[in-house]
Parts: C-alpha cells; structure tokens; sequence
C-alpha cells in the first residue's frame, strides 16, 4: 500500500504468499518428503487466490474457530467481515494417511509436482448441514453447490500457506493479474479513484451505459469478469472475452478501461458469494476501487468519488441519487420517456416506453440506443 492507492486491501494487507528464488527450492525440496493431498478444482482455485493475495488477509486455510464464525455471523473471529469458509478437505483415509505430520504438500493432480505447503495447525469435522444452509440455504442434493459439498470430504485441514509457484493456464495469460499487478496498473495510469465492475456475462447495453456513466466520476474503470467455474448455461468463457476485447477495441477510452479476470471456483448459487465477491475485489484483484461493483452490479457508491483526503463528492451528473437510494436501477432515472442526460451525462439516450404501449410498438424505440465509439 502506497500513498497513491485509492484504499487498502480489505483487512489492511496485501498478502503474497508465493515464496520466490531460494526459498521456493528449499520449499519444494521438503515438500518431496512430506505426505501429499491431492486437491480439488475449487480448492486448487482457492489456494491460487490465497497464494497472490485476492483473499486477503487470509494466509491459509481457515481453522475451526473462524469456519464456526464465518458460518454463523459472517466475520472472521476477529471481526473482519468475511462470508464464506475457505476450507481444505479431507477424507477420513487422508485424515489417517497423514497422522501427526506437521505439513503437507498440495497437489494439483496425481504424481503432479507440489504446489504449495500447508502447515498443519488443526484437523476438525465439517459441520455439512450448518455450511450447506449458511452457505447456500439449503440442504437439497439437487442444488450445485450443495451436491459438491455432500462430495467433499468430512473434515478440514487448517494452516498457513507457502505456495512454490501457481497453478499452470493456457488461456487468458494477458488478462492473468495479480492484485499487486493491478494495483501498480492503476498506479501507472495515475489513477486515484476506480470503479470496479464484476460479472460471468457479457456486457450488454445497459452494464455498457452505467460503466460510462461511473467514468463520468472516476479516473478508472477494471472490467473483472469471473472466468472460473460457472452455471452450466452461461456464455462460455472465451466468448465472454471475445465480447470485452470488442468493446475495448471500439467503444471504450483506452487509457480508462482495463480487464483482469477473476478465477474463483465452487460457489454457485450462494448468496453469500456476492459479498465474498465484493470483499476479494476492494481489497485485491480489483484492488483499489473506491467505488465497487460486484457481479454485474454497480454497488452504491458508484454515485461518490473519493477526493483528497477521502472525502466523498457527489455524483456531477444530473439527477445523482444519494447512496442510501443509489442502485442497480440508476439507469432507468428519466425525466419524460427519456432517461435523464441532459447537460454533462452520458452522450446517448434510450426511450422509455410509454404507458399503456405494447411492445410491438414500441420495437423501434427499443432499438433507439445509439453507440457512440470513445
């Protein structure tokens, strides 16, 4: 953290938790000799985000006394905000395979080379039927997310983390950002305040609108779409990204906009995930936003921009709305059947449809956005 980032991490530190040079040989020499645990997609996604800081401040995997807060009041138990447990787990097999080691080694698949380093400080039980309805809930097998939990194993492995080096990608190497990468990004383009945007979806017209109407207020804008595990019915991801690289290409400033993806796996169709979504990106990988958004919403606070010492400044475009009434529906603000652009807004507008008009009639005006290239 320097003078010149918007804010700090959440939790107040940028962890970094890839050991490098020296220490890294010496840490995959005493992993050879260590037992080995073979890990999951999601958790293998995790320890990614643990190892380059995106789940700060956490320096591992969570113990007993944090899982049972998490679940229970959404905190850490020192009281950070935090709202899903990021836990390692065991089968009763591995449980014993490992007996009183004091660390294990992780892999990404059978015979494969370390990853990392766990430190065992404890092994407790999974409490399934509290984290499925805390989590998700729900108890339903047919649920996604509850499904991959009743597959997990009982019990949780808890400890500090060393990565030897991350896990291999082929795809979206360019966009692949580290939190401390994004942030000497956005140092070096000089910006101070930031708004994050966070979604598995293309944009489409109206995410484009309000990304343009925060950069009426904002230095920046970091386009951080999830490229991990997603709905099986969702837009594929390297379509996703064909859609951004167009919109970059074409409609956006190209020294204010920028992308880095987001790979968090495992958590579909919780409602706890948004906040965890949020929480990972003012502290991290969309670094340091001081107004956020979080799965294909602006939050809020889009409508304020850090000044100076942090003091908040209004929204100058007309028709601002406080935060406490600020939303997703900021867009839909009009005066008339127009949305409300008039002087210093965004140079486009969209007709509303009037009431008692069907759609039919309304077909052309629905077709009435006009794209204007940066």
């Amino acid at each position: 953290m320097t003078d010149q980032d918007p804010i700090a991490p959440h939790g107040g530190t940028l962890v970094n938790l890839l050991a490098e040079g020296a220490e890294a040989e010496a840490l995959a020499r005493r992993a050879r000799n260590l037992p080995k645990l073979v890990v999951s997609p999601r958790e293998l996604s995790d320890l990614e985000l643990l190892a380059v800081g995106a789940l700060s401040p956490l320096t591992g995997f969570l113990g007993e006394r944090d899982y049972r807060s998490v679940l229970e009041t959404m905190h850490l138990e020192s009281g950070l905000a935090w709202t899903i447990p990021v836990t390692l787990s065991l089968d009763e097999e591995e449980v014993k395979r490992i007996g009183g080691a004091e660390a294990v080694a992780l892999l990404p698949e059978e015979g494969g080379e370390p990853l990392a380093v766990v430190e065992v400080e404890e092994i407790f039980r999974r409490d399934r039927e509290q984290e499925a309805l805390g989590v998700f809930g729900t108890e339903d097998l047919a649920h996604p997310g509850v499904k991959a939990l009743a597959e997990a194993g009982d019990f949780c492995l808890a400890g500090p983390v060393r990565a030897i080096r991350l896990p291999e990608h082929t795809d979206f190497l360019e966009y692949r950002l580290t939190p401390a990468q994004t942030r000497a990004a956005f140092r070096e383009r000089g910006w101070r305040t930031v708004v994050g945007f966070q979604t598995r979806n293309p944009i489409h017209r109206a995410h484009e609108y309000i990304q343009k109407c925060a950069l009426e207020i904002v230095d920046g804008l970091l386009v951080h779409p999830l490229m991990g595990e997603t709905k099986d019915d969702d837009v594929p991801a390297h379509v996703r990204m064909a859609c951004y690289e167009a919109l970059f290409a074409g409609y956006y400033p190209k020294d204010r906009a920028m992308i880095s993806i987001f790979c968090l796996m495992g958590r579909l169709r919780s409602y706890r995930k948004r906040k965890l979504l949020g929480l990972s990106q003012a502290a991290t990988t969309a670094s340091a936003s001081s107004s956020v958004a979080t799965s294909g919403r602006l939050c809020p606070s889009v409508v304020w921009a850090r000044c100076g010492a942090g003091q908040p400044k209004r929204a100058h475009w007309p028709g601002a709305i406080a935060p406490r009434q600020a939303s997703t529906t900021i867009s839909r603000r009009r005066t008339g059947s127009r949305f409300n652009t008039s002087a210093g807004g965004p140079r486009r507008t969209r007709r509303m449809r009037p009431a008692g008009s069907s759609p039919a009639a309304c077909r052309c005006a629905s077709r009435s956005i006009s794209r204007q290239p940066a």
